[in-house]
């Protein structure tokens, strides 16, 4: 098998882990199992112990990862900002200006700034029409926080840019 094959078999494992959490609901039993996994990863991103009230779309994003195995590649954070300049060290930051690709890695911000601090981030699920779709923890669907599908022009405003793992170095 090809590295771009290897590549989107490892894409495709993490967006199946990722969609299995679409509906979970902040507070919720599963929600609180995500906080405590997280938890349990020693040293944790700045020694910060997540709370269950905490902002949670990197959380999720690096559970997903602890879950996985490939924390060593995507890196274990719960800010965003933190996070992107871990992509950088790795590598793999690929910025606005790139086609996305399933099993990416999403970053917003809110105000609409390229280059401003990070908001939010997820896993691009699939490119399509001119549109991106993404699975995000700690988005708002009907006023509450949720893992969940959302759908971004390709050149929303909001995003930021994609960090591009190269899942085709684990082994799954």
């Amino acid at each position: 098998m090809d590295e771009r094959a290897i590549r989107l078999e490892g894409a495709a494992q993490l967006l199946e882990e990722a969609a299995k959490y679409i509906d979970v609901i902040k507070y919720s039993p599963t929600h609180r199992q995500m906080v405590n996994a997280y938890n349990r990863v020693i040293p944790r991103p700045l020694g910060y112990t997540l709370q269950v009230s905490d902002d949670w779309c990197d959380a999720f994003v690096t559970y997903i990862g602890d879950k996985l195995g490939i924390s060593s590649l995507i890196g274990r954070e719960c800010g965003v900002e933190r996070h992107k300049n871990i992509f950088r060290r790795k590598g793999i930051w690929q910025g606005f200006h790139t086609n996305p690709l399933p099993g990416d890695i999403i970053t917003f911000h809110w105000g609409g700034q390229r280059h401003g601090y990070a908001h939010h981030i997820g896993f691009v699920e699939s490119v399509k029409d001119g549109e991106v779709i993404t699975i995000e923890g700690n988005t708002t669907v009907n006023n509450v926080s949720q893992v969940a599908r959302k759908t971004y022009s390709l050149n929303s405003r909001f995003i930021q840019g994609y960090a591009r793992p190269n899942y085709s170095s684990i082994k799954f």
